[in-house]
């Protein structure tokens, strides 16, 4: 966890004067992050607000704000908190949240969004927390009326331990009947709620069609945050299948969605690069260096490994650790605007807190500027990440899987700067969190978007063809400090028309093998001890849902 979001959680910092403190964590085991971050949250429930404020980086002692984001709200505004109706008490009462106005999600009329946090059963709202996506229908790139399917979805539980975070195989089997006296050629989109840092661990969906598998192209394309439908905390996963279900939309409308601002990757940008840092003493107990300069807008200043910055009183303090640098780090500072900042000055500290009494003249470091465009200033974040080597990945991504990962990078970057550039939308710090082009980088690795993959068929006239798609899921969970009845529980959610153009002539789910597992609730109506691993889904229906308990 950031320690922007652990003040976010605690609620006792002044979001006024923390733009952003503290460097994300080095992960050094190929743990899920969901795992890493969990142990962070409670922590930072057992050290509290005092651990907080000293890990700030503050400029002074602040007193706390009247108007804070809610705990429990994950800093996203607009949602649910200890002081709003979201159902956690009164399991009948949902929450309604706010009014979204329309970029692209359901005309121009102004919606309201009902957020049951991710299961249709209310008495379960508090134990989602992590939602990483329902499963969800293909659809066509193009509607086709002759073309209609019948589905055949498959859990398999045979491999889920207490040790495998939930994740489930999945076989989501697809029978294409043309009805025509024509053949059609149809391009199949296959949507796919993951990461990249799963796709790394074999959670990449494979795709055969009548038996032989097939190569299928992969793109991303909508993720929790996205100015489409008006959320203001960017850098997020969604808590909910409502919100999804708003981000998503039409499915095909994202298989040619232009993913970054070409005027914005050739525009020029100043940078500000540091090299050749030295540090008196032991640099992992002192060292930082902080770069102190006046800015009439911070939104329009970027970064790259940076440690630590705090904006007041119309200054910006950047700052980053010494010994971060001697480990690789390349601290730069972008200004968007090519202009030189005024009244510039940099200072050596002991620690990441601007205090008078932290300065100290044993560290130094050569600054060099440089002009660049923007475009050339991703390519350089891109290329010096360490994002997988902190994760201790064994195996590079595939050249597939890279262009995933730069393409989602991209994406987040350009739609970080059209927020940014979009005054008075959106609260001014929650959209500066996310300035940090190094982190928007980790985020396209750890977080959660929509893969799209693709693949073109031929269906005969009047025949048909059967496509199947086979990867792990990871079921929704509490993510941090779980009640003890929801220790070890995990819900799948299938919801069964979302995004798709696809017309469904039968819906069937199944279990293949349940193996260490029991479900604790469904609406899919499975009896294992009576053997009914197999319903057929009311075609009509919103979504299924079914939450299991890991035995062993």
């Amino acid at each position: 966890m950031r320690k922007e979001d652990l003040f976010q959680a605690i609620g006792e910092i002044d979001d006024t004067l923390i733009a952003k403190s503290g460097k994300r964590a080095k992960r050094k085991n190929k743990a899920m992050f969901r795992t890493v971050l969990a142990t962070a949250a409670c922590l930072a429930v057992l050290f509290g607000a005092t651990f907080a404020a000293n890990q700030a980086g503050l400029l002074k002692p602040v007193q706390p704000s009247t108007e804070q984001t809610q705990p429990g709200s994950h800093g996203i505004p607009g949602t649910p908190g200890e002081d709003v109706g979201t159902g956690l008490d009164d399991p009948d009462v949902p929450y309604i949240g706010p009014s979204i106005i329309d970029g692209g999600c359901d005309g121009d009329e102004e919606i309201d969004i009902e957020y049951t946090r991710g299961m249709v059963a209310n008495e379960y709202e508090a134990f989602v927390e992590f939602n990483p996506g329902p499963l969800m229908p293909v659809t066509l790139a193009q509607a086709n009326s002759s073309v209609t399917a019948q589905r055949d979805m498959t859990y398999d539980f045979s491999n889920v331990t207490k040790k495998s975070d939930g994740f489930v195989a999945i076989r989501d089997s697809y029978e294409f009947t043309n009805s025509s006296d024509e053949d059609q050629t149809v391009t199949l989109l296959y949507p796919y709620q993951g990461t990249i840092y799963e796709m790394n661990n074999g959670s990449k969906p494979e795709v055969t069609v009548n038996g032989e598998k097939v190569s299928a192209d992969m793109q991303t394309g909508a993720y929790y945050g996205k100015d489409s439908c008006g959320y203001e905390q960017l850098l997020s996963f969604a808590h909910s299948t409502d919100e999804m279900d708003c981000i998503i939309g039409d499915v095909a409308s994202h298989a040619d969605a232009k993913s970054v601002d070409e005027e914005l990757w050739n525009k020029n940008v100043l940078v500000y690069e540091f090299s050749d840092v030295k540090c008196v003493g032991d640099p992992t107990e002192y060292g930082a260096y902080v770069a102190k300069f006046k800015v009439d807008d911070y939104k329009n200043v970027y970064f790259q490994d940076i440690g630590g910055v705090t904006y007041y009183e119309g200054y910006l303090y950047v700052g980053f650790y010494v010994e971060d640098v001697m480990n690789g780090d390349t601290p730069k500072i972008i200004f968007l605007n090519g202009k030189e900042p005024t009244d510039y000055s940099e200072q050596g500290y002991s620690c990441m807190e601007f205090f008078e009494q932290y300065e100290v003249d044993g560290i130094s470091a050569s600054m060099t500027k440089r002009e660049m465009t923007f475009g050339k200033v991703f390519e350089e974040v891109m290329e010096s990440n360490r994002v997988a080597e902190q994760w201790g990945e064994e195996r590079e991504l595939s050249a597939q899987e890279q262009q995933l990962f730069e393409g989602f990078a991209a994406q987040i970057v350009s739609d970080v700067v059209a927020r940014n550039a979009k005054d008075g939308e959106y609260d001014d710090m929650s959209a500066y969190f996310s300035n940090s082009l190094s982190d928007m980088a980790y985020y396209a690795y750890t977080g959660t978007t929509l893969f799209l993959v693709k693949n073109e068929v031929t269906i005969p006239a009047g025949e048909s063809i059967r496509v199947e798609y086979e990867y792990l899921k990871q079921g929704m969970h509490e993510l941090t400090c779980p009640e003890p009845n929801f220790f070890d529980c995990y819900g799948y959610d299938n919801a069964i028309n979302m995004g798709t153009n696809m017309t469904f002539t039968k819906q069937v789910a199944n279990i293949a093998e349940k193996g260490n597992i029991e479900i604790v609730d469904q609406n899919y109506q499975f009896d294992l001890e009576a053997g009914v691993k197999s319903v057929e889904l009311a075609l009509d229906a919103e979504r299924y849902y079914m939450i299991v308990r890991v035995l062993e």
